[in-house]
């Protein structure tokens, strides 16, 4: 294995304050994220984490409107809040609502073996 000075280029002389900030530029603007609809084809980890963030927020919210909805048909007895069947869907929904938001994190060991073995669930 070759020694890491010899790797390494040898050092020349600093960039002036042109070449720095014509680097600083180019380097803003590779780093810019897509507009319009490409937005959404966007690999920035830094992105994509607020995504999952906000949808996972949305869902807890919406699994929280169904499970007062819930309670309050169950607050009394003989209550006709809504009916037996809309009961059933808004349990169902509020489930899904539950293992979306709460139970997100666990769909880190689906696409990243490395996360679950590491949390111990592989």
């Amino acid at each position: 294995m070759k020694p890491v000075a010899a790797v390494l280029p040898a050092p020349g002389p600093p960039p002036s304050r042109a070449e720095q900030a014509a680097q600083a530029e180019q380097l803003a603007r590779v780093w810019l994220s897509p507009r319009g609809w490409r937005y959404w084809s966007a690999v920035n980890n830094s992105e994509v984490g607020l995504w999952y963030i906000a949808v996972s927020f949305l869902f807890f919210l919406f699994a929280g409107v169904l499970a007062l909805l819930m309670r309050t048909q169950l607050a009394v007895p003989d209550n006709d809040f809504v009916s037996a069947e809309t009961y059933n869907q808004l349990f169902h929904a509020a489930r899904l609502g539950h293992d979306v938001s709460v139970r997100g994190a666990d769909f880190r060991g689906v696409f990243h073996p490395d996360s679950a073995a590491a949390a111990g669930r592989a």
